[in-house]
């Protein structure tokens, strides 16, 4: 339980990072609520692949229930997706490093010869 309300923190600290860096603050109050909403959508029906649905509950709670500009929102939204790009690509990247794997080298190394017909 303890480690739940960690990570909540943790996530609505990152968020408010982000509105500060959009220029608009918003209360912590609202952060914790909202994003204690987000983790509660996770119970619900969601599409393949989750196409979109986080983007469209993260509106729905910070526009619609608690009052945080629509675009505001969004631009949250199009940020966060980035930031964490670049966060798991660099940490991708460098756990990869550290293994010895280089990416180009793994993917010649499984793909099939242009000699290869696959019939044996």
């Amino acid at each position: 339980v303890a480690l739940t309300f960690l990570a909540l923190a943790l996530d609505a600290a990152s968020l408010g990072v982000i509105f500060i860096g959009l220029g608009h603050p918003v209360p912590p109050a609202v952060l914790l609520a909202g994003y204690t909403f987000l983790f509660l959508t996770s119970a619900l029906p969601r599409p393949p692949g989750l196409v979109g649905s986080h983007e469209v509950f993260f509106l729905l709670i910070f526009w619609t229930l608690l009052g945080v500009d629509r675009n505001l929102a969004s631009a949250a939204v199009v940020i966060g997706h980035v930031m964490l790009a670049l966060l798991l690509g660099l940490t991708g990247s460098l756990s990869l490093f550290s293994l010895g794997i280089r990416s180009a080298s793994a993917v010649r190394n499984h793909l099939p010869s242009a000699t290869t017909t696959g019939a044996s």
